[in-house]
């Protein structure tokens, strides 16, 4: 129908089925095309979300530094567009890359203040996946009181809202919480939880993941 908005957000939608899928390289190749749609229309939110969603194949594929650098042009964008929620999702997005560098301190500020942003807006699902990250990061520097109080807020609320990948994420930081404070068995009956409904739920990249975090427990 010449629809050139709807292609491009088909086109992202693409990259998302794929990223889910585990073909990361499939899907930063579907979001870079609808980038290049959206770049022709001049749509700045649509090229806000592309450049989160590149972010989170990018982190996935280990490419911290190209993440990084991703979800800063979505959150200057959405900020363009004045989609608060849309910046405070690349600012929780910059808050996994810092933890995977190690910097638990800003990626729990980073969190915690993407989480407020969250809660004013009323997207309860949303400030429950930053307080998923906010206990990451906790866990991370030895608070796990906090950690573990912020982690049950967020399962409370996957669950009240049926959010089964929610669900799937937050067994997925429990497992790594209970590792880190040496509670092997939790840590992989955790781990083998989230593993089966990742399968469960088609998303074999995180499934696959996990499997290769839980072959390092034998």
């Amino acid at each position: 129908d010449a629809d050139a908005l709807l292609e491009a957000r088909a086109t992202a939608n693409l990259g998302a089925i794929a990223h889910f899928e585990g073909d990361l390289d499939g899907a930063l190749s579907a979001y870079r095309r609808a980038i290049a749609a959206y770049m022709r229309l001049g749509h700045v939110r649509g090229l806000a979300e592309c450049w989160h969603n590149i972010a989170i194949s990018l982190r996935d594929r280990g490419d911290l530094d190209l993440a990084d650098d991703a979800d800063r042009r979505a959150a200057e964008q959405a900020r363009e567009c004045g989609d608060d929620r849309l910046a405070a999702m690349a600012l929780v997005g910059r808050a996994e890359v810092a933890l995977r560098r190690n910097d638990a301190a800003w990626a729990v500020a980073a969190a915690l203040r993407g989480a407020r942003t969250f809660e004013a807006l009323g997207d309860r699902k949303l400030a429950a996946d930053a307080q998923r990250v906010a206990a990451d990061a906790h866990a991370r520097m030895g608070s796990f009181a906090l950690a573990e109080s912020l982690i049950v807020q967020a399962m409370a609320t996957a669950r009240e809202g049926g959010h089964a990948m929610q669900e799937a994420e937050v067994l997925r930081t429990r497992a790594e919480m209970a590792w880190r404070r040496g509670d092997m068995a939790t840590a992989r009956r955790e781990g083998y939880r989230a593993r089966e409904q990742f399968a469960a739920l088609g998303a074999r990249g995180d499934a696959q993941r996990l499997d290769a975090w839980l072959d390092t427990f034998d």
